[in-house]
């Protein structure tokens, strides 16, 4: 004989599980989407500003100015370093953000 109550209670419980199941995948997909375009938006930020470098570089050596040179050489080193510190730092909280990502992933699938 079956007791319908506690077969109903763990239809419930088994509902209730695949809903949470379904919402958290559902977010895992947004945030690697929105992770994937933000990668996309630094790329083409890095494209705009190797194209404003170069018209830079092309203005400064097309002076005539002796430390024109010069100057070009500062700024991109300058550029080169603040560009690559904020590479590196969105590079980690990218990474943070994958690891905690896979984290909850894995404790997901193991509950």
């Amino acid at each position: 004989m079956i007791y319908s109550p506690l077969n109903n209670d763990q239809n419930m419980i088994e509902v209730r599980n695949k809903r949470y199941k379904t919402i958290q995948e559902a977010k895992r997909i947004w945030l690697n989407v929105f992770l994937k375009s933000y990668e996309v938006q630094l790329q083409e930020y890095d494209q705009q500003y190797e194209n404003e470098f170069l018209q830079l570089e092309s203005h400064l050596l097309n002076n005539t100015n002796i430390n024109g040179s010069c100057v070009y050489e500062q700024i991109q080193q300058h550029m080169n370093y603040q560009t690559n510190k904020l590479k590196q730092q969105v590079s980690m909280k990218i990474r943070s953000l994958r690891g905690i990502l896979i984290k909850k992933s894995s404790t997901f699938l193991i509950c």
